[in-house]
């Protein structure tokens, strides 16, 4: 459960270099991760990214709000 957690969480630090944003904090729920980053112009963006639990190694669907 814990190393989940944190491979999850890393997948989401690298999701956040990727599309080149600071990365703020990230809130963890039952099924998806609420990832909230600041771009260069400084508005705040809210990413919900969705991992399966069954399949360990999947690309992450994110949805912008």
């Amino acid at each position: 459960m814990r190393r989940n957690l944190n491979s999850s969480r890393q997948k989401a630090h690298n999701y956040a270099k990727f599309k080149r944003y600071n990365f703020k904090f990230i809130k963890i729920r039952a099924s998806c991760l609420t990832l909230i980053i600041s771009s260069k112009f400084k508005r705040a963006k809210f990413f919900k990214i969705f991992y399966p639990r069954k399949t360990k190694n999947d690309r992450i669907k994110s949805q912008i709000y």
